[in-house]
C-alpha cells in the first residue's frame, strides 16, 4: 500500500483490510496465561494448543509468532490508521521482561530459540520503539535480539556445501532456510539505516552483515533456474 500511487484504489483497500485484520485479532483472539499471544487459534479465535501433527505443542504460548501482531499494530499506528499504543507498550514490556520470546515461528518446528524469531523481534521492536519513542525498547532490540543472531551464524562451508555466511535455523532443525536468512539480512539493513547518522561506522558494519548473508544465499541461485532449494540442508 505504501508503494502504490495515492490515486490507486488498491492503496486504501489494502490499508482498510490491514486495519480490519488487526481489529479482528484484538476483538477475538483469546488471551493466554502468560500474557503473550497464542501460537495458534481456532477460526473463532480460541486458543489451539495442538501441533499440526496432532500432539501437544509445548510452545503454544511462547512462540515468537505473536511478534507479527505487534508488527501490524505498530505499522497501523505509525500511519495514523489506528491507535495501538497501549497494546504495544503492554506486550513489548512483557516480551522484554521475559528476556525475549524466541520460540519457533515455523509452524512445524519446536525450539525455544529460532534464528528468524530474533530477526523478527529486532525489526518489530525497532518499529515499536519509534512509535512509542522509547529508547529502552530500542536498546533491547539491539542488545538482545540483533546481537544474539550471532549464535546461528556459520563461518565455514560444511560437508561440502556452501554454508559460509548463512544462519542455521535452530538446534532441533539445523537446515539454513533461505527466507529466514533473507529476513536476517533485512534486519541488518534496517539496523544500518537506523545508525547511518548516529554511528556511521556501526552502520557500515551492519550493512556488511546483511550483504554477507545475501552473498551466501546467492551461491544457491542457478541462473535462469532460480534457487536450488528453499533450504540449504547441509547436515542430512
Amino acid at each position: 500500500a505504501d508503494d502504490l500511487p495515492k490515486k490507486d484504489p488498491r492503496r486504501e483497500r489494502l490499508r482498510r483490510l490491514a486495519a480490519r485484520c488487526a481489529e479482528w485479532i484484538a476483538r477475538n483472539v483469546e488471551p493466554v496465561p502468560n500474557g503473550w499471544f497464542p501460537r495458534r487459534v481456532t477460526p473463532e479465535g480460541k486458543v489451539y494448543r495442538k501441533t499440526p501433527e496432532g500432539g501437544d505443542d509445548k510452545f503454544w504460548q511462547t512462540s515468537a509468532d505473536g511478534l507479527f501482531i505487534l508488527q501490524l499494530q505498530a505499522a497501523l499506528t505509525a500511519r495514523g490508521l489506528a491507535d495501538y499504543k497501549a497494546s504495544l507498550r503492554e506486550k513489548s514490556g512483557l516480551f522484554i521482561r521475559a528476556g525475549g520470546i524466541f520460540g519457533s515461528i515455523n509452524h512445524d518446528t519446536y525450539d525455544p530459540h529460532e534464528n528468524v524469531a530474533y530477526s523478527v523481534a529486532f525489526r518489530t521492536l525497532l518499529a515499536v520503539s519509534r512509535v512509542l519513542k522509547d529508547d529502552a525498547i530500542r536498546t533491547f532490540a539491539y542488545d538482545k535480539c540483533l546481537a544474539d543472531l550471532d549464535q546461528f551464524k556459520m563461518s565455514d562451508d560444511r560437508n561440502g556445501v556452501a554454508t559460509k555466511g548463512l544462519l542455521y535455523m535452530e538446534k532441533s532443525w539445523d537446515t539454513a532456510y533461505l527466507w529466514e536468512n533473507a529476513e536476517a539480512s533485512v534486519a541488518y539493513f534496517e539496523a544500518a539505516l537506523d545508525n547511518r547518522k548516529r554511528v556511521p561506522a556501526q552502520s557500515r558494519a551492519y550493512e556488511l552483515d546483511g550483504l554477507t548473508i545475501l552473498r551466501a544465499i546467492a551461491k544457491h541461485h542457478y541462473g535462469p533456474h532460480g534457487f536450488l532449494t528453499e533450504g540449504v540442508d547441509w547436515n542430512n
